[in-house]
C-alpha cells in the first residue's frame, strides 16, 4: 500500500513565504500531503485553537525559523513557538530547520524589536537542545535538507500516514466494514434503556395471556390464547433485527401453524397490535422510524425477558 503521510509546515509568515513553497514543494514532489501557514496566514487565538486540530491529523511537524520572532499571543509567546509547543506536547516528530547565519538576513526580515529577538534567540536556545537541527542559508538549501530529513524520517519514525481506500485489500475493506456495524450495533445497545421497568404500572406481566384470532379455510376464524411470553419467544428473533407488524404477525402465524399442524390464512392485525402496544408498555419493545419504515425492535430490557422466557431452567425449579 501506498502510505501517504501529512506534514505540517510551521514558521513566521510574510518573511519566509519562498521558504515554505519550497519545504511544501519538496513534501508533494515525494508524493505527501503539506499543511500550514498559507491556510491561515492571520495569526489569532481562534485560528490558533483550529491549526492544533490541523496539526494533531499531521504526522510529522517542520518548523523553520529565520530572523523573526513573529505575532505575539497575550501570554506574550510568538505563535509560532506555540505551535512548536504543542507539536512537542502531543509528541510529533519535529524537523527543525533554523537560519545559519542569522547576520546575513536582510533587514526587512530580522527581528527590529530588542525584547522580540531575545525571545527569538530562547527559543532558537529550545529548539537546539536535544534535537538534529538542520542549518539552511537560502531556499534551495532549505529544499534539499528538507527532503533527505522528511525521507530519513519516514524510514525510522513511521507514523500513522493516509491510505487511499481503494488501495485497500479486499480482506481490510471487509474487516472496516465490519467495525463499523459493530460500532453501530453497539451504539444502538447503549441507546436502549438498561432497567427492565414498565412504562406503565399497570401494565400486563409476561404470564399473562392474550388472545389472538386467526383464519383457516374452514370453519373460518378461531382463537389462541398465549401468554406474553410465549409470545416474546416467538418474535424475539425477529425484533433484534427489527421487524414490521407484517414480520411480526408471520412469526406469531408460525408459531399458531407449529402448535395445530395446520395451514392458516393470517392472524388478526389489531391482536397483534394490541400485543406489541402491551410490550411496548412494560418497556420491552420500542417503535422506531428506520430509514422511513416504522419497526419494532427489542429493548435491553426486552433482550434480557427474552433470554429468561427462553432458557432451559434447572431441574430444580
Amino acid at each position: 500500500m501506498d502510505k501517504k503521510y501529512q506534514v505540517f509546515v510551521s514558521s513566521t509568515y510574510q518573511d519566509l513565504v519562498e521558504e515554505r513553497q519550497a519545504v511544501s514543494r519538496s513534501i508533494l514532489d515525494m508524493g505527501h500531503i503539506p499543511a500550514g501557514m498559507e491556510l491561515f496566514p492571520a495569526a489569532d487565538v481562534e485560528q490558533l485553537a483550529y491549526i492544533k486540530k490541523v496539526i494533531d491529523e499531521c504526522d510529522y511537524y517542520i518548523l523553520i525559523i529565520g530572523g523573526r520572532y513573529g505575532s505575539l499571543g497575550s501570554d506574550g509567546i510568538s505563535f509560532t513557538e506555540q505551535e512548536y509547543n504543542y507539536a512537542i506536547a502531543t509528541k510529533k516528530p519535529v524537523l527543525a530547520f533554523v537560519h545559519a547565519d542569522a547576520g546575513s538576513i536582510a533587514f526587512a526580515k530580522s527581528e527590529p524589536d530588542p525584547e522580540k529577538r531575545s525571545k527569538l534567540d530562547a527559543f532558537i536556545g529550545r529548539v537546539m537542545q536535544g534535537r538534529i537541527v538542520q542549518k539552511w542559508r537560502d531556499a534551495a538549501d532549505l529544499r534539499a535538507n528538507a527532503i533527505v530529513s522528511l525521507q530519513r524520517a519516514f524510514n525510522e519514525m513511521p507514523q500513522v500516514g493516509w491510505v487511499r481506500a481503494d488501495t485497500t485489500s479486499s480482506e481490510i475493506r471487509q474487516r472496516i466494514l465490519e467495525y463499523r456495524e459493530r460500532i453501530s450495533d453497539l451504539e444502538d445497545q447503549l441507546s436502549r434503556p438498561a432497567v427492565a421497568s414498565a412504562v406503565f404500572e399497570d401494565v400486563a406481566n409476561l404470564s399473562q395471556e392474550v388472545t389472538v384470532s386467526y383464519t383457516v379455510f374452514a370453519p373460518g376464524t378461531l382463537s389462541e390464547k398465549f401468554k406474553l411470553g410465549q409470545i416474546l419467544l416467538v418474535i424475539g428473533d425477529t425484533l433484534m433485527e427489527g421487524a414490521s407488524l407484517d414480520d411480526v404477525s408471520s412469526d406469531i402465524r408460525q408459531a399458531i401453524t407449529d402448535r395445530h399442524g395446520i395451514t392458516i390464512q393470517g392472524v388478526s392485525k389489531a391482536d397483534v397490535r394490541t400485543v406489541t402496544t402491551t410490550l411496548i408498555a412494560a418497556g420491552l419493545v420500542e417503535l422506531r422510524n428506520n430509514d422511513g419504515l416504522r419497526e419494532y425492535f427489542l429493548t435491553r430490557a426486552g433482550e434480557a425477558a427474552w433470554v429468561q422466557v427462553g432458557y432451559v431452567k434447572s431441574a430444580g425449579n
